[in-house]
């Protein structure tokens, strides 16, 4: 805008972001590289301003991007970044793109359950859904020390084996 003391927010970034999750479907499969662009540029910008570091709000709408789209390796790209989430967000095992400064600033936020659920809906709208994959990630998140399951999680899972059950015929 002009103004040289104007700067990005984390708030202006995900208000963007949940613009691009709007678009998002599967007429729309540009959508979800655009949401990483702006995640990592919210990341990279960290280094500068840590006013701008991403939330769980920005990678749940990174990954919610990408579940609409219903493409070939949605799932697996929404399961892509909630392990990057778990790996990055542990003290110990920050990636050194990210090394240095205060700890609770330079780590990437933990995942919550929403973000597991968007994950496991991901995997649940494949054309050929992954039960055993969406039961997975549930049991991971009830022995987890930062998550819980919900209602909605365990929905999850109960419509994956209903939808594989009626997709494979019993067989």
């Amino acid at each position: 805008v002009g103004l040289a003391d104007v700067r990005a927010s984390v708030v202006g970034y995900n208000t963007l972001l949940s613009g691009y999750v709007r678009l998002a479907n599967e007429l729309r499969p540009d959508i979800p590289m655009l949401c990483e662009q702006l995640l990592n540029e919210m990341m990279d910008a960290n280094d500068e301003d840590s006013n701008t570091y991403p939330d769980v709000t920005s990678f749940n709408a990174v990954i919610k991007a990408w579940g609409k789209t219903k493409r070939k390796n949605s799932a697996a790209r929404c399961e892509y970044w909630l392990r990057k989430m778990i790996a990055e967000s542990q003290p110990n095992s920050r990636s050194s793109r990210y090394g240095g400064g205060d700890e609770q600033t330079m780590r990437i936020a933990q995942p919550n359950t929403k973000t597991y659920n968007l994950v496991m809906d991901a995997w649940l709208q494949m054309d050929e859904p992954d039960a055993a994959r969406v039961q997975d990630l549930l049991l991971e998140m009830k022995y987890s020390d930062i998550v819980s399951p919900d209602s909605e999680s365990y929905s999850k899972v109960i419509r994956a084996w209903l939808k594989d059950e009626l997709h494979t015929g019993g067989h």
